[in-house]
């Protein structure tokens, strides 16, 4: 009798499970998380599209705070070495080691299900989330499931497939991160060398999966033919600026393509990295960061240099882009004359002698003296010191189709590129 009353009682809760699950199907599931009951959910199988769906972005939610979380402990850990040996050190230490294992006890739950019911377009659809918190593993291992970051093109047009969604994981990825960095509010994320390691292991596992960089967003009332360098340059943070260097340097991005609006990436941008706004600079071969030195390194990078000959005569139209103008790129144009003998005249009235110098290999060097504009004799603006005329060193990289680097005064850093194919 006592047996079948368990019986009975059993099919009551499975009857009234299943009435639950009809109206919600989050009702009988959500008992089992945040504890990934694998147990519990398998009681209740065979699951439906939709269940599998919930199951699965759930037990993926609870595996990246799990694994962040055992992130923050360890950096945690880390940091308070510097007290070791004194009782507060030890009564936090094993705090950590209770909560270390409480998160890894609960991953080692949560890790099957995800394996299970993270598959196929479920995988696909849930890769923004590793995104959220740069979780390499956790988004190669919905990769190894079957999530497809790049769905083929549906034409041979410029138009991207809907159906790809590399470009919301990556820019998840560079937003989350600016967010935090901004707010202050995370410790873990704010830690400018953890932010670095993370971006540069996280960023390479999705684009490595993406063939077609160069597409466009479909042009319609909320798409303006935007590539993924129009999206991250106009963010202009320095988690931006990580993905635009990869995409260009290691993905050949092009840079030269114009939207809806004829804009590029560089005229959309943001920031004011002058390495960045280098390799946006539009030319096809323009100096990247391993080509060109930072301002800093190139105080004395014109001691061993000799005179250039590979440089054309003639005058060439490009821009500069300066920290004294906030990184706005100004036009004008480059005289070029023998032996590396310059002169550049801008459209803000600035103009600058000097000469370009052979830095070895493609690379230039060199240095000049501008001079500010002036009105009937009285200077127009001045440098932060007052005068109106100072000495600039250069240093980049030359090539059949372009003359791009860096620069820097006493006053200001900026960049330069000039196209070297069509003369004035």
């Amino acid at each position: 009798m006592c047996g079948k009353k368990v019986s009975l009682i059993a099919a009551i809760i499975i009857a009234s499970s299943a009435s639950a699950w009809s109206s919600n199907i989050r009702t009988p599931l959500f008992k089992a998380f945040p504890s990934c009951d694998q147990q519990a959910i398998e009681f209740l199988a065979p699951l439906r599209k939709q269940e599998v769906e919930f199951v699965a972005e759930q037990a993926l939610k609870e595996a990246v705070d799990d694994r962040y979380s055992l992130r923050k402990i360890e950096v945690a850990k880390e940091r308070h070495k510097f007290r070791a040996g004194t009782f507060e050190h030890k009564q936090e230490i094993q705090l950590l080691n209770e909560i270390e294992q409480q998160n890894i006890a609960h991953l080692e739950k949560c890790e099957p299900l995800l394996k299970r019911y993270a598959r196929g377009s479920i995988a696909t659809q849930l890769a923004i989330i590793p995104a959220s918190r740069l979780d390499r593993e956790l988004l190669q291992l919905l990769i190894d499931n079957g999530a497809v970051l790049e769905a083929p093109p549906i034409s041979t047009g410029k138009v991207d497939n809907p159906a790809s969604v590399w470009k919301r994981v990556l820019h998840a990825a560079v937003g989350s991160l600016y967010i935090s960095e901004a707010r202050k509010k995370d410790s873990l994320e704010f830690d400018e060398g953890i932010k670095q390691a993370a971006l540069e292991k996280f960023i390479p596992v999705v684009l490595d999966q993406v063939k077609h960089v160069n597409t466009k967003d479909p042009e319609h009332r909320t798409g303006g033919g935007d590539t993924i360098l129009h999206i991250l340059a106009a963010g202009g943070s320095s988690s931006a600026g990580y993905a635009i260097r990869y995409l260009i340097t290691k993905r050949n991005a092009d840079p030269r393509i114009r939207n809806k609006k004829g804009e590029t990436p560089l005229d959309l941008y943001a920031g004011n990295d002058k390495e960045i706004m280098a390799l946006l600079s539009g030319f096809s071969s323009v100096a990247t960061p391993e080509s060109v030195q930072s301002p800093q390194k190139m105080r004395h990078s014109t001691d061993d240099a000799s005179p250039i000959t590979s440089l054309p005569n003639g005058s060439f139209t490009g821009f500069i882009t300066s920290t004294l103008n906030k990184g706005e790129k100004i036009n004008g144009t480059l005289n070029l004359k023998e032996q590396g003998d310059f002169e550049y005249q801008g459209n803000n009235g600035v103009t600058l002698k000097g000469r370009f110098l052979q830095g070895g290999g493609n690379r230039i060097t060199g240095s000049g003296v501008s001079q500010l504009p002036t009105l009937l004799g009285i200077p127009i603006f001045k440098y932060p010191d007052g005068t109106t005329s100072t000495t600039l060193k250069f240093n980049g990289k030359v090539t059949p189709d372009s003359l791009a680097g860096v620069f820097e005064s006493a006053h200001e850093t900026g960049t330069f590129a000039f196209n070297l194919v069509d003369q004035k």
